[in-house]
């Protein structure tokens, strides 16, 4: 994929209507992931990037809402965070059987539309429109709709108005490439599908990570996609020297 970082951020920002979540919206996010998975040593680029350059040594402070290291279900490394607030690209890791974590996610709904690329692993994803909630009630109405499973070069988006559980029953993580959008403002919400209730969860991390621990999770993600890159797409300085 030819172009730099900061070059491809920037076209980000202005190929999709972010304040707009719509199916089309959501299309070109996955698009968009598409191109930017379709060379390794890019993500590789901006890992190293982060690891080695002055924008890493903030990257505790600028990046700590969405920065979730270690986590029991799912690490989540931002690797870029529109300072405008209308998107983000983060890398997530969810994990397997082998790190002894929780197969599924609560049923939950997010803040803002997203699309996942799975670079690696499967996982398993129940799927439900939200019918209708009542916020004074707090009580939801879901229709579910299918079982989709997301597995590696594949991907998927997900609107407002739809909940998701992530199941990986596989003894290995999964990891992906996640385009999140905007957000609403309305919080993540958890479903109990037995008596017809969510609660409201508001996702910030207050503490800044220690650096060693974010340089952990980069180090983490650099080895898997190492994995995944072909010999010639193996160094990963490159596009920081862009």
């Amino acid at each position: 994929m030819n172009g730099n970082w900061d070059d491809l951020m920037h076209q980000l920002a202005l190929d999709i209507q972010w304040d707009h979540p719509v199916a089309e919206e959501a299309a070109k996010m996955e698009k968009a992931l598409q191109r930017l998975t379709s060379d390794p040593a890019l993500l590789l680029g901006r890992l190293e990037q982060l690891r080695a350059s002055d924008e890493g040594c903030d990257y505790p402070i600028a990046y700590k809402e969405q920065f979730n290291y270690p986590a029991k279900i799912m690490d989540i490394m931002p690797l870029y965070i529109d300072p405008e607030g209308r998107f983000a690209v983060r890398l997530h890791r969810i994990k397997g059987r082998r790190q002894g974590a929780p197969k599924q996610t609560k049923l939950h709904s997010h803040d803002w539309m997203f699309a996942t690329y799975m670079l690696s692993g499967a996982y398993l994803e129940p799927y439900y429109k939200i019918v209708s909630t009542d916020e004074t009630e707090q009580t939801a109405q879901l229709a579910y709709l299918q079982d989709r499973v997301l597995e590696q070069g594949q991907s998927q988006s997900m609107l407002l108005d739809y909940a998701h559980e992530t199941v990986n029953e596989q003894e290995e993580d999964a990891y992906t490439l996640v385009l999140i959008g905007q957000s609403s403002g309305r919080g993540f919400m958890n479903y109990d599908l037995a008596t017809g209730t969510y609660s409201v969860k508001r996702l910030t991390h207050s503490e800044t990570p220690a650096r060693e621990q974010w340089l952990d999770c980069v180090r983490m993600f650099q080895d898997q996609l190492l994995q995944l890159a072909p010999e010639d797409h193996v160094d990963i300085g490159m596009q920081a020297e862009e």
